[in-house]
């Protein structure tokens, strides 16, 4: 069996997070809530604009991980002023892990940090890439 592969992304993922990110909420989400609260939510954090500021904020890292060439999951890392909580300076904020129905199990285990990508040139959490 093919291993998934882990990266970060670019813009020229925008399109790929976004279609992700809103199959992957609706699929979580929509039983416990309306489709109009659904749609609100879709509309301002999956919009081209919001991910393509997230993707241009060099306190954030966006990491895609594709299984066979699709991609099944993503996941939102937050440095010092992109953290939603300022409270821990020096600290890592996941803000968000998306992974499809199907894949959950699976994605979630192969998010590997010290290869999926590096700030300032430095791996994450000092694994080495």
């Amino acid at each position: 069996m093919e291993n998934p592969v882990t990266r970060q992304c670019s813009h020229k993922d925008l399109e790929t997070l976004r279609a992700l990110g809103v199959k992957t909420f609706t699929e979580t989400f929509l039983a416990d809530n309306t489709p109009d609260d659904i749609d609100t939510h879709v509309a301002e954090h999956f919009s081209a604009q919001q991910l393509g500021r997230e993707l241009g904020d060099a306190n954030s890292m966006l990491l895609l991980v594709e299984y066979h060439g699709t991609a099944v999951a993503y996941m939102k890392l937050n440095f010092e002023q992109a953290q939603t909580k300022r409270d821990h300076p020096g600290s890592l904020e996941i803000q968000r892990i998306y992974v499809l129905q199907g894949f959950k199990k699976f994605a979630t285990h192969s998010f590997k940090l010290g290869n999926g990508g590096q700030r300032r040139g430095t791996p994450l959490f000092g694994f080495p890439a």
